[in-house]
């Protein structure tokens, strides 16, 4: 009930927020996240303060007399206890957020921000290749000896055949296909992170020697061209403006900084420069670089105009599914009803985060009445009676 009436809180500051007013400010959104991690802290704050774990806490000497007993640190059982903490915190976030998730994209589509460009280039650009971005290794075949097919300008097949980066960069891909399906900030770093550390292992086990730290942006680039995941722009904004000062620090936050910057280099690509062979300065279009490819315009036009032919040969019929509506399709619906009957309307995808927050809070609290009913409980609390 105390979630329930947080989230029916938190839709009153949103529609406060975005009364009579076409576009609202990113202050009024940061006014929501900021509610947002307060009520995760107290909650939080609320579950450290229950007898058991209160208790579990007071057995902290125990612990460490059994740990120097068995060799280890104390600092060790310090750092056990701290990353309990920390999951209880990630699931109740990933729980939060999941619950109110339709309230919090409502105002964030009120930010006034532009998916639909991005999207739109990120299906157009299926032509480009490694060769393109100067990552060759990635062109190393099986054999050892580099794709001449893809290394000289644009392939016909480029876009249909099963190239050696399709494997190299699987790992990416899948994490950067799955940041649309997260619910938290959290959720979506780790994703991101995810990403990251992919490209850096397909670096590490290229077959050649020279793929380095300069290769990283290139490479995360041409993952997020394949990967093609739909409404990136706002899934970043909500990262910014959702994620704690905590979670974009580290590895995680310069994972964050090196995907907006992929996303920025995407976005910043003039197409409408090069759709037409000719420029004022008069000179060639074989004679010209697009700015950020090696590539020329001429070929750049040609990449276009073919991966444009094939969407609109594959453009949906009205009642089917676009990929954005895939990527999308497992978004949890909002929890709370119209009718406001005091029950929660939870999809699947929500329903195990429930489950697990559930059970996560059953091991650990028994209530008072098991306690008194003399029932005996296992390590974190389990019921073993039965």
């Amino acid at each position: 009930q105390g979630m329930k009436h947080f989230g029916l809180a938190l839709r009153n500051m949103a529609d406060a927020a975005v009364s009579d007013k076409k576009v609202c400010s990113e202050s009024d959104v940061q006014d929501i996240a900021s509610a947002i991690h307060g009520h995760i802290n107290e909650t939080l704050e609320k579950i450290r303060s229950h007898a058991l774990w209160t208790k579990a806490d007071s057995g902290d000497d125990k612990k460490e007399k059994k740990a120097s007993a068995e060799g280890k640190k104390s600092s060790d059982v310090s750092e056990e206890d701290d990353k309990s903490i920390q999951m209880t915190k990630q699931v109740l976030e990933a729980f939060v957020y999941a619950i109110n998730h339709k309230t919090i994209w409502s105002i964030i589509s009120f930010l006034g921000i532009n998916d639909e460009v991005v999207d739109k280039k990120l299906a157009a650009l299926q032509f480009v290749t490694p060769s393109h971005l100067d990552i060759h290794h990635l062109l190393v075949g099986k054999d050892g000896a580099a794709d001449e097919e893809v290394s000289n300008g644009v392939s016909d097949s480029a876009v249909d055949e099963i190239k050696p980066w399709d494997v190299a960069l699987k790992a990416p891909i899948t994490c950067l296909r799955s940041i649309v399906r997260q619910h938290s900030p959290g959720r979506m770093l780790s994703c991101i992170l995810g990403a990251y550390k992919g490209v850096n292992n397909a670096l590490s086990n290229a077959k050649v020697i020279d793929a380095g730290a300069d290769d990283v942006l290139p490479t995360l680039i041409l993952s997020v061209l394949w990967a093609k995941p739909s409404g990136m722009i706002s899934s970043l904004k909500f990262i910014e403006l959702f994620g704690t000062p905590e979670q974009l620090r580290g590895e995680a936050g310069y994972a964050f900084t090196n995907l907006f910057g992929a996303i920025q280099f995407i976005q910043d690509l003039d197409f409408d420069e090069h759709r037409s062979g000719g420029h004022e300065d008069g000179s060639s279009s074989t004679d010209l670089k697009v700015k950020g490819l090696t590539i020329t315009p001429e070929e750049f036009r040609k990449g276009l105009e073919k991966c444009t032919a094939e969407l609109n040969e594959k453009k949906p019929n009205v009642g089917t599914e676009t990929e954005a509506d895939e990527q999308q399709k497992e978004a949890p619906r909002d929890v709370f009803d119209d009718e406001d009957d005091g029950l929660f309307d939870i999809p699947p995808s929500v329903a195990l985060g429930c489950l697990t927050l559930t059970l996560t809070l059953t091991c650990f609290f028994p209530t008072p009445g098991q306690v008194e009913a003399g029932e005996t409980f296992g390590p974190f609390g389990l019921n073993v009676t039965h």
